[in-house]
């Protein structure tokens, strides 16, 4: 008889172990702070089997999601098990279970909230400020040869890979089937904003320090998804093509 494999699942917080839901506003939770009982209940459960009616912990199965609610980074992650009533998501959310009760397992590794990549994704976003500052000098160096250039990147496609729109749109959509959508969102927004504060803090204008903020984060969801996407969409996010400077006018 075969055993059913027991379901892990995942709730990350911020750095001081507490954690923010719909229904308590302002007022964070302390999921380390717990009642003799060794369990972490929800201050505003709200009416049994009436979810809507008060606050509830969302849980995951998927590491990749565990950023969801929370979006910033750093941040600490736990596996917790659900307790008393609990209720799993709608159809496309088959990886959350909501629930008003929770007991801390363990803390876990917190590179695990952004996918199995989790590692080489923050190693990127480490790198990010200056790979940001040489974008935007870039930029600076040659506006409209680069504004061209970034245009044919974004609409063409190119003998070696896909319209860097289409490979944006198909990397969303990879991230959501992969449970890394979290993941991918969080990721996306501290590139963006270390890319814009490194090039803003190194002279650039705001033209600049957009473009090197795209391309930050194009790059960045390229490393996060590498396992999940073909060469010819890979190629397109990392900006291949843009970084080889052979446009005409710069001869």
């Amino acid at each position: 008889m075969r055993t059913k494999k027991a379901v892990t699942y995942y709730l990350a917080t911020r750095p001081d172990g507490t954690v923010l839901t719909h229904a308590t506003g302002p007022t964070p939770i302390p999921l380390l702070a717990t009642t003799d009982d060794g369990i972490v209940h929800h201050p505003t459960p709200g009416e049994p089997g009436r979810w809507y009616s008060g606050g509830h912990f969302i849980l995951t199965t998927a590491p990749g999601e565990a950023l969801h609610h929370l979006w910033t980074w750093p941040a600490r992650l736990f596996t917790v098990e659900p307790v008393g009533e609990s209720e799993r998501g709608g159809r496309y959310e088959d990886h959350t279970l909501m629930t008003r009760a929770l007991r801390v397992v363990e803390e876990t590794d917190a590179h695990q909230a952004f996918g199995p990549r989790g590692r080489q994704v923050l190693e990127h976003l480490d790198a990010v400020p200056d790979l940001a500052r040489h974008w935007a000098a870039d930029w600076t160096a040659d506006p409209a040869g680069r504004h061209e250039a970034y245009e044919n990147w974004r609409l063409c496609t190119h003998h070696e890979h896909t319209s860097g729109m289409h490979a944006v749109c198909t990397a969303g959509i990879v991230a959501g089937r992969a449970h890394r959508e979290s993941a991918d969102t969080t990721a996306e927004r501290i590139a963006v904003q270390r890319a814009t504060d490194a090039a803003e803090a190194a002279g650039a204008d705001h033209r600049a320090a957009h473009y090197a903020a795209r391309r930050a984060a194009h790059t960045t969801r390229a490393v996060l998804l590498e396992d999940r996407l073909s060469e010819y969409i890979l190629t397109a996010l990392r900006g291949t093509t843009l970084d080889r400077h052979l446009t005409a006018t710069s001869r």
